[in-house]
């Protein structure tokens, strides 16, 4: 881990303590990704997850901006790190899945097309690997789209960097088996798309995210302890029903459980499973409803058509 931020960076650890993390320069880098490849490499089993969140351009390619970009003006490109470089020398890393998040700008500045300086090595091309390689399972997640650039608010966590955690830490599983919860590389990428349209319904351009890269297969990157919890909304026809309806939730399956109040915009989150739906009208001027539906990641939305009294 590395990070840009005045007056140096560090992380809070779980027991409390802080922990001084070493800034994102290129010399930094480079010693980071040849540790994070070693420790990739050492075990085919590995999962090599990459994230970089900052400043970025396309110029025939990703390029990930560090601090201290264009410090020689006579060579601007030389504290960058080009995603395409980093890729390749992962495809001779034993451990075959890869994924690779990019929260980064993917436009060019006009004014730094006609530059032909290239980035530094990070490290020699990796020997040959003497075991046979499996295919490589290694999709890229772009929070935009080429030739477009991000918008985030400064000091908060970027809406794509949400996502991302919010759909690997369940809203991305699905069931496997009997009661087998797992996210997998093949689903993340659409369950990823959800999460940001649900979380930012107004914002046109997660419809930008970017799915690239090599995907091979259906490489298993957790199993969770037990189900996901699922956000879901209710709506109902006509649109002045819900205001009057006294709204519960009833989880049927796997298990029973007592009733759940909705609150009153129709909002909530709960396990995934199938419950049943109860619309009762304490006014009497609708009737009384109740649907059965399987609540599954990565979110649920309900429409209830209720009928006068």
């Amino acid at each position: 881990m590395l990070i840009s931020t005045p007056g140096g960076g560090a992380i809070r650890l779980p027991d409390g303590t802080r922990e001084t993390v070493d800034a994102a320069v290129f010399h930094e880098f480079k010693a980071a990704f040849r540790r994070w490849y070693s420790r990739c490499h050492a075990d085919p089993d590995n999962i090599a997850l990459f994230f970089f969140c900052g400043h970025g351009w396309d110029r025939d390619g990703q390029l990930l901006l560090l601090e201290d970009v264009g410090k020689d003006p006579h060579a601007v490109f030389e504290h960058c790190v080009e995603l395409s470089e980093v890729r390749a020398l992962m495809q001779h890393c034993r451990a075959r899945t890869q994924l690779y998040f990019v929260d980064a700008c993917r436009q060019m500045p006009s004014g730094f097309f006609q530059l032909v300086a290239t980035a530094l090595p990070l490290m020699d091309r990796p020997e040959r690997v003497t075991l046979p390689l499996a295919p490589l399972d290694a999709p890229v997640y772009f929070s935009t789209a080429k030739r477009f650039d991000v918008e985030n608010d400064v000091g908060a966590v970027t809406p794509f960097t949400a996502a991302v955690l919010r759909t690997l830490d369940g809203l991305g599983a699905h069931r496997n088996g009997a009661n087998q919860w797992t996210i997998a590389t093949d689903r993340f990428g659409p369950h990823l798309r959800d999460v940001m349209a649900w979380d930012y319904p107004e914002a046109d351009r997660w419809a930008f995210l970017t799915v690239e890269g090599e995907q091979s297969g259906a490489s298993v990157l957790r199993t969770l302890d037990g189900p996901p919890r699922v956000p879901f909304r209710l709506t109902c026809s006509p649109a002045g029903a819900l205001a009057a309806a006294a709204a519960k939730l009833r989880h049927v399956r796997p298990s029973p459980e007592p009733p759940l109040s909705v609150a009153a915009d129709g909002r909530g989150e709960v396990i995934a499973g199938v419950y049943q739906l109860h619309l009762e009208f304490p006014t009497g001027t609708f009737r009384e409803e109740s649907v059965f539906e399987e609540v599954l990641p990565p979110n649920k939305t309900w429409h209830a058509q209720v009928n006068p009294a």
